[in-house]
């Protein structure tokens, strides 16, 4: 049976089984990469989530709430513009979330190409060490930015399509009382 046959039937747990045997048969390029990609893409999100909460609690003036912890993405997502009390704060958090958009998807990138060309040397029994892994990523960063692009898309496209027909069901009996009663003999 050849390697894609047995890649086909792992299921789950043979999935995880290897993905460790990969990731501890190769420690050094993928700590090396942890340290490199993954450790400052974490450090990203702890830090933009901190200036967002902050931002946020400026923007709508909450002198109660300056607890990093305390944030809840639930409570901001129905706001309207009419509880704005600052404008310039409100232009602050954009901004950072704009430059904090830069640094991850650069790094979310750089990651998924390095990993995913240490995988294929792996498999392929070619030698694999950082050094080699980041001189290959930028030939392939184009090709890892249209596939990510291409997911970015039809995700979008999902969404939109799902709230276009769920906006339609929920207007779809109005429409037909309008229809109904513009038929009705006055």
């Amino acid at each position: 049976m050849d390697t894609n046959q047995e890649m086909k039937l792992l299921g789950f747990c043979g999935i995880l089984k290897e993905t460790f045997k990969l990731i501890f048969s190769h420690k050094k390029l993928f700590t090396q990469i942890t340290l490199a990609f993954i450790i400052p893409l974490s450090l990203i999100f702890q830090a933009n989530m901190i200036t967002s909460h902050l931002l946020i609690s400026k923007i709508f003036e909450e002198k109660d709430s300056l607890e990093p912890t305390d944030f809840n993405i639930y409570k901001y997502s129905n706001l309207k513009f009419s509880n704005l009390k600052s404008f310039k704060w409100a232009a602050y958090w954009v901004l950072t979330q704009i430059a904090y958009f830069i640094p991850i998807l650069i790094l979310s990138l750089l990651c998924a190409s390095t990993v995913a060309y240490s995988v294929f040397c792996n498999y392929t029994a070619k030698d694999v060490t950082f050094k080699k892994t980041i001189a290959i990523v930028p030939k392939i960063w184009k090709k890892v930015l249209c596939t990510f692009l291409t997911v970015i898309y039809f995700v979008c496209k999902s969404y939109l399509n799902e709230d276009f027909a769920a906006n339609s069901a929920m207007n779809a009996p109005q429409q037909k009382a309008t229809a109904v009663q513009e038929q009705l003999p006055v």
